[in-house]
């Protein structure tokens, strides 16, 4: 109800706004997207190497946290306990990685960054449902994934989007990048599908399509990051 009633209050506020008066500058120039893709850039590079690791994460899909829900039996208040350690780790050392990328360079981070997370992507494969493992691994994952990963990749984009069309650029690569996370899940729900009849156990652990859809996405996730590691950029001094 009270988030409810702030939205409306937003609602109000953005329609009582002035509006400023309108401009006959094209806000987008379609010529530019194919310069984009045509041209060799950092940009080109880059956007065809981060759309390869996104969809190799979104063929994660939602399963994390349905195994978690149906094999490891967690309620929702452990679930939100797993959410909140995770928010935390973020905000405290998105800021730690926003001064690391200006210190020794955007591009050095999120190198080691990538390589971390394809490490910590394991972990979902050999996941225990003891939450002596999962709160760890669910504050690591915050620190390094999103508070790392996610915050150095839109720092770096920002400084290699060509001059010539910025807007454009954004455009494309968010197109892009979305349309890579759409493939990513559905073709995680043929997986699971393929996967569904396999079962069996080893040692502590329970090998179902859920690990068996993470086995894919981490092997597909060692390609993108072997693609990433092999990138050479050129910055000017």
């Amino acid at each position: 109800m009270i988030g409810s009633f702030f939205g409306l209050l937003d609602v109000f506020t953005f329609i009582h706004q002035d509006d400023e008066p309108l401009s006959n500058i094209k806000l987008i120039n379609y010529h530019i997207f194919t310069d984009l893709l045509k041209i060799p850039s950092n940009y080109r590079k880059y956007m065809i190497s981060i759309t390869i690791w996104i969809f190799a994460m979104n063929i994660f899909g939602p399963y994390a946290t349905v195994m978690m829900i149906s094999k490891f039996k967690y309620d929702y208040a452990i679930l939100g306990l797993l959410s909140v350690v995770s928010s935390l780790a973020i905000a405290i050392f998105q800021p730690i990685f926003g001064k690391l990328g200006d210190k020794f360079g955007n591009f050095k981070i999120l190198r080691y960054t990538l390589i971390i997370q394809t490490m910590l992507n394991v972990g979902w494969i050999l996941a225990v449902p003891s939450i002596y493992y999962m709160i760890p691994f669910q504050l690591v994952l915050g620190i390094i994934g999103t508070a790392g990963t996610g915050l150095i990749s839109s720092n770096f984009l920002m400084g290699i989007v060509p001059t010539f069309g910025k807007t454009e650029a954004f455009v494309v690569y968010a197109s892009i990048t979305n349309l890579a996370a759409f493939l990513g899940n559905i073709i995680s729900g043929f997986l699971f599908l393929l996967f569904s009849r396999i079962h069996f156990e080893f040692l502590i652990w329970n090998f179902d399509a859920y690990r068996f859809v993470f086995m894919v996405s981490v092997l597909v996730s060692v390609f993108a990051l072997y693609n990433f590691l092999k990138l050479k950029m050129i910055f000017k001094s």
